[in-house]
């Protein structure tokens, strides 16, 4: 697998639990609920960037346009490997995915790696 991507997220404080709840769904082993940790100088804004394939890449940029999308596949991976822990609701996801900043780079043209 090649990470020739990074994707970076952006976050309010008010939607952490709902970023982090979405990303540990969408992270394929057990790390994505530790993401966001890092926040902006006043506090108000965690963000999180990792190297990514350019396929993740694509398919997150098309999940945020698409939240009942972006629900169900958090939903379906909840069910698989979090069944005891909340999914969260699709009203959380569209909100998120409403606010959320998101950028990709191409790491072959980007400092971010």
């Amino acid at each position: 697998m090649i990470y020739d991507h990074t994707i970076t997220m952006t976050v309010s404080i008010e939607q952490l639990e709902t970023a982090k709840r979405i990303s540990r769904a969408l992270d394929p082993d057990v790390g994505g609920y530790e993401a966001f940790q890092q926040r902006n100088e006043d506090g108000t804004k965690a963000r999180y960037s990792t190297p990514c394939t350019a396929d993740f890449a694509r398919n997150a940029a098309m999940l945020l346009m698409i939240p009942s999308e972006l629900h169900a596949v958090v939903a379906a991976d909840y069910a698989a490997r979090w069944s005891d822990l909340p999914v969260p609701t699709l009203d959380d996801v569209t909100a998120f995915c409403a606010n959320v900043e998101c950028y990709v780079d191409d790491a072959a043209q980007s400092d971010c790696i």
